[in-house]
C-alpha cells in the first residue's frame, strides 16, 4: 500500500486472466463532512486475512488482485507482513498507539529490500481533520538476502491528510468512507520517486479503495504507473 517503487529507477537504468468480481462496486458518490478517525484498530484490524480488489483503471485493469496479511518476524522488529499487488511485501509491527509501523518492503520485481530509519507509520496516530502530518527517514536499498549489497541510499519525505469523507456507492448499500492521502516523495542521489496513494477506510472493513500513481524522475521524467481499486464483497479469510 504504501511502498515507494526503486524498481523503477532500476528499469530506467537498465532498460492474468481477466475476471470478473462476484459485485459490482466502486462508484464514488458526494463528499461529506470529514470526521476523525476514532482509534485505528478500526481501520487497520492486524490479523491473517486476505481481501479481493478489482482494478478499475491503470496496471492490471478488469483484473482481480489481492492484499494478504500474514504473521512473520522480520527487520526491526517487524511482526506481520503484507503481500500487495505490486509484487511488493510490507514488513510492520503495530505499536501502542495502534499504527502499523513499516520497517522494511521488498520488491519481488527487481530483488531489493528496502529498509527505512526510522520506521514509518502507514497512518499515524492523531491524525487530525484537515492537518498535514510530515515524516520523514533515511532508506537504504539492498538485495533481498544480501544486506551488505547496497543498490542506492537516499531520504523519504511522507506526507498524511484527512482532508474529507466520502460515500462509496455498492449494491451491498452506501458505506461512509474516511479519505486519506499520502504522499512520498523520494531521493536516491540523481533518482526521484513521487508516489501519491489516495485511501478509502470504512470502519470494520479496512481498506476499499485506493487509487495511485507514482513516477520515477531519472534526469527526465518517467511514465506514471497508476493503479485504482475497489473492493469485491469477498472478504477472503
Amino acid at each position: 500500500m504504501i511502498g515507494v517503487s526503486v524498481a523503477m529507477v532500476m528499469c530506467l537504468q537498465g532498460c492474468g486472466a481477466t475476471v470478473q468480481p462476484d459485485v459490482n462496486v466502486g462508484d464514488f458518490g458526494q463528499l461529506v463532512k470529514a470526521t476523525p478517525i476514532p482509534n485505528l484498530k478500526t481501520y487497520l484490524p492486524v490479523a491473517e486475512a486476505e481481501w479481493s480488489y478489482r482494478v478499475l483503471d491503470g496496471e492490471d485493469k478488469g483484473k482481480l488482485v489481492s492484499i494478504r496479511i500474514d504473521e512473520h518476524k522480520g527487520d526491526g522488529g517487524a511482526t506481520h507482513r503484507m503481500f500487495t499487488p505490486d509484487k511488493r511485501i510490507e514488513y510492520f509491527y503495530v505499536n501502542n498507539e495502534d499504527e502499523w509501523i513499516v520497517t522494511a518492503i521488498d520488491d519481488l520485481s527487481h530483488d531489493t529490500h528496502t529498509v527505512y530509519d526510522p520506521p514509518l507509520p502507514m497512518i499515524p496516530a492523531g491524525l487530525k481533520v484537515g492537518e498535514k502530518l510530515e515524516r520523514m527517514a533515511k532508506l537504504e536499498v539492498q538485495v533481498i538476502g544480501e544486506p551488505k549489497t547496497v543498490r542506492f541510499r537516499g531520504v523519504i519525505k511522507r506526507t498524511y491528510l484527512h482532508d474529507t469523507d466520502q460515500v462509496l456507492i455498492t449494491d451491498g448499500g452506501n458505506l461512509i468512507t474516511q479519505r486519506l492521502t499520502v504522499t512520498n516523495r523520494v531521493s536516491l542521489g540523481v533518482p526521484k520517486v513521487d508516489h501519491t496513494a489516495v485511501w478509502w477506510f470504512a470502519a470494520k472493513r479496512g481498506l476499499v479503495a485506493e487509487d495511485s500513481v507514482e513516477r520515477v524522475t531519472f534526469i527526465v521524467p518517467g511514465i506514471p504507473s497508476k493503479r485504482k481499486m475497489v473492493r469485491t464483497a469477498s472478504e477472503g479469510k
